[in-house]
């Protein structure tokens, strides 16, 4: 199809639409709500130049992808339905379990009833899905119209470029180790060096294998003095591909990689081309594999070899869930995590369900899920089936590709990924001009639509949403009002905290999170309503510990100590451990054996949880007999009782009877390694450290812990006057902690404190002085100074002090040591030397 655009028009239109596609995944790819309003707004504005562009070409009969624009279209118009307020009435009808949670929230604020609604469960977070569709809709018309009147190469190396920008970019940020994106943003679950904008490794790897195809189409078609450089590209792609360590993006890679090699090969070409296209390709593939796997072949070998299968397990509850819950109307898009967080999962959540098909599904229903999935099915086979276009095959593979990662992976949730795949998409759906007659017998039944025209709603339609929507958007984003919630908690501005609370709530009735925060500052606050807002939590999200946490420490604070350990006795339910500091802080200031075991659970659950309460108290007393007792009797073989039994005859001046308890908990649990290690200690209080020897020599074969082994055995050694041994057994402690500083620290500062026992305080301080220098701590300098002062180097000594009185001014004993130490003439200190 020919015409002749404006020159103007058609140049801006090409910068516009290059900037939208290259720019969209560097700006952290939308996970932010500021970010995503830029990719909308960018996407709009390309748009607009497309179609003012565009405009004298006749599109009236071009017809292809314009099923699809429908059908992408209506699922723009039904997000957009899913977060608008309607009568609640009307809603109770149709999503009945939406208004439920409107008003169980509203009257845990302790408003009246909501007047209006909404179908989505989590309107805030749907008004945000409808800019990010507005922005995938409008870069797939633009995209579309564009190609439409030639052009379709040219959005193909927007694509690439984007590609090679990403993996440019990400490279860098490896190579430097960044912890920030762009020096800038710090990503709040991203331990260690970042990947770059695409912070999941995971979707960085998706994004990039479904360019790699056209970075390798543009090799192909290239002349032969950028066709090397092309090809260098493809490898660099691939090998970051590599990099990640992703599984499902390498086996998406992969995948992607043979898919376009055998339609290479198929091509029917000039043999000779065709043979040299073969080469290149291949090379490019093991090229970018093999650079990837040799750099991190070990680590890569670990996650191939890894058997996790919980992901498609997620998959399957995710699907059976969706069916059960709302498959007609969807619980609202973006609304999947606050949803089934209600039904599944502990202290994790989960944001997506990781699989495209079942996220549709549930967000928007069955009947516009699959309209749009069996569309996008149908189109694409079509195309794979008739076309002769290598673009247009690169581009299908592009985004096959990305569809099979994101059975596993999520992606194209991700606005600036869904963008560049919108626009691959556009490209693969598109018509050249020999199929012209075969659109001409769709116009029956596509007449009064056409390319433009649908472009033209789409672009004033979006438009029409995002302007009015911005500012709501930004203000009611779930990482914004996290991030207000903190700031204004500092503050200590209740009212302001109430207020953004309420605004928060209104927007996300459904978010466990916010109703966490507001439930934790009114414990702060000693609040009346804070077990209202922490029940509103436990129905939010009822496998979590943290709002049983919270009410444990309200309840405590009022007096309820038995309300309060049930509390915790339900936190460690979902999570052993989880409560143990408010169980520990109950049980110590009301050791109340009582209490304590009414409110422990039955079966294995009640020997975790007297368990953690013995760990929280002195063995010694009363309750500590009491809580072994109870364990004893639910389990008379249990070890850890036996083992406090041992240390209280131990205590009492029973020697022997406790080495004997122990060495019977051995016999029958030679396994349990603690046994072995107290042992050891009582024998070596007891000056008997040459029984001691064998029985940590006997630990090894059972206990993780080698650091705590081969101290003990030190110090066993030290009581046997075996420097040589001791000495030995502190290097092979060093050699396990040649990475922490901190434990080289303490392995130095164990090694000075058994040298002075020995009796080498010159080695002692050597040692005391090592440990400063790997972690200066008041600890250590004490250690230097006393030492020091005691072998009469003053020098030493008074640096140590003046460190440690610059460290503690209101120390006198660190301060007035300088005193002692410092000569009236400073060539008196400058004469002392250090033998």
């Amino acid at each position: 199809m020919s015409y002749e655009p404006p020159r103007t028009a058609d140049s801006s239109a090409r910068a516009l639409l290059f900037a939208a596609i290259v720019v969209s995944p560097q700006l952290l790819a939308g996970v932010r709500a500021w970010a995503t309003l830029v990719i909308c707004a960018l996407s709009l504005v390309a748009l607009l130049a497309v179609i003012w562009a565009t405009w004298s070409a006749d599109l009236r009969k071009s017809t292809s992808g314009l099923s699809l624009g429908l059908a992408m279209t209506v699922a723009m118009i039904w997000t957009a339905l899913q977060a608008m307020p309607l009568p609640c009435s009307i809603v109770q009808s149709l999503a009945p379990k939406s208004v439920e949670q409107l008003r169980l929230t509203l009257d845990a604020l302790g408003r009246g009833e909501p007047i209006w609604c909404a179908l989505s469960r989590d309107p805030g977070n749907t008004e945000l899905e409808t800019i990010k569709g507005i922005a995938i809709v409008s870069i797939f018309c633009a995209a579309w119209l564009f190609a439409l009147c030639g052009n379709r190469r040219f959005i193909a190396t927007c694509v690439a470029w984007s590609t090679i920008g990403i993996a440019i970019v990400s490279l860098g940020h490896r190579l430097f180790l960044a912890q920030r994106v762009f020096g800038l943003y710090k990503p709040l679950v991203v331990i260690g060096s970042v990947y770059g904008p695409l912070i999941n490794p995971n979707s960085l790897a998706g994004f990039l294998a479904m360019g790699f195809p056209l970075v390798l189409a543009k090799g192909v078609q290239s002349e032969r003095g950028k066709r090397v450089l092309w090809y260098a590209l493809a490898i660099l792609v691939g090998a970051v591909v590599i990099l990640t360590l992703s599984r499902g993006g390498i086996a998406a890679f992969i995948g992607a990689s043979l898919l376009f090699g055998f339609i290479i090969a198929a091509r029917r070409t000039r043999r000779t081309r065709s043979r040299r296209a073969i080469i290149f390709v291949g090379l490019s593939i093991a090229s970018s594999a093999g650079l990837g796997i040799y750099v991190v072949l070990k680590q890569f070998l670990l996650e191939v070899s890894s058997k996790d299968f919980s992901k498609l397990e997620l998959v399957a509850s995710a699907f059976a869930w969706s069916l059960r819950e709302a498959p007609w109307l969807g619980v609202g898009r973006g609304a999947f995590s606050v949803s089934f967080v209600q039904f599944f999962g502990t202290r994790y959540r989960f944001t997506h369900p990781e699989n495209i098909v079942v996220q549709w599904i549930s967000e928007w229903g069955v009947p516009v899920a699959v309209l749009l999935l069996s569309l996008i099915i149908v189109v694409i086979i079509q195309r794979l089936l008739e076309t002769r276009s290598l673009t247009v095959l690169a581009a299908l593979v592009g985004v096959v590709t990305i569809a099979a990662q994101n059975l596993l992976e999520f992606g194209l949730e991700l606005t600036g990924v869904a963008v560049v795949a919108s626009a691959l998409l556009a490209v693969g759906v598109t018509h050249g001009a020999h199929h012209r007659k075969k659109e001409e017998k769709n116009l029956r039944w596509m007449s009064g639509f056409s390319a433009r025209s649908l472009s033209i709603a789409v672009c004033a339609a979006g438009v029409a949403i995002l302007i009015p929507l911005s500012a709501r958007v930004l203000a009611l984003d779930k990482r914004s009002i996290e991030d207000d919630f903190q700031r204004i908690a500092n503050s200590r501005n209740r009212r302001g905290f109430r207020e953004t609370f309420a605004q928060a709530m209104a927007a996300h009735p459904s978010e466990p999170n916010f109703a966490l925060f507001a439930g934790a500052e009114a414990v702060y606050y000693k609040d009346p309503r804070a077990l209202k807002l922490l029940n509103r939590t436990m129905q939010l999200a009822p496998y979590w510990p943290h709002p049983h946490q919270f009410a444990a420490r309200w309840l405590f604070a009022h007096g309820r100590v038995l309300q309060a350990l049930l509390e915790v006795r339900e936190a460690e339910n979902r999570d052993p451990g989880s409560a143990k500091t408010i169980l520990c802080q109950i049980i110590n200031q009301e050791p109340d054996a009582g209490f304590l075991l009414r409110a422990a659970p039955g079966g294995e659950a009640r020997i975790r949880f007297l368990e953690s309460a013995a760990s929280c108290i002195n063995s010694f007393g009363d309750l500590g007999k009491a809580i072994d007792s109870e364990l004893l009797r639910i389990e008379p073989g249990l070890p850890n009782p036996g083992i406090r039994e041992a240390r209280r005859l131990y205590q009492a001046g029973h020697t022997d009877r406790a080495v004997s308890k122990l060495q019977s908990i051995i016999r029958n649990r030679p396994s349990y390694a603690d046994t072995y290690l107290v042992l050891a200690e009582i024998l070596m209080a007891s000056n008997r450290s040459d029984e001691a020897l064998p029985v940590l020599q006997k630990a090894e074969k059972y206990s993780e812990d080698k650091r705590a082994l081969l101290s003990m055995r030190a110090r066993a050694q030290t009581n046997l006057r075996d420097e040589r041994a001791m000495r030995a057994s502190l290097a092979q402690l060093r050699e396990l902690t040649t990475t922490d500083l901190r434990a080289l620290a303490a392995a130095a500062e164990l090694l000075g404190h058994l040298e002075n026992q020995l009796g080498n305080q010159g080695r002692a301080l050597k040692a005391f002085e090592e440990a400063n220098r790997l972690v200066s701590t008041t600890q250590t300098l004490l250690n230097v100074a006393s030492m020091a002062e005691q072998l009469g180097q003053k020098r030493r000594a008074y640096d140590a002090y003046f460190k440690l009185c610059q460290l503690n001014p209101a120390n006198e004993s660190y301060c007035g040591a300088l005193e002692r130490l410092a000569p009236r003439k400073r060539e008196q200190l400058e004469g002392v030397v250090d033998p």
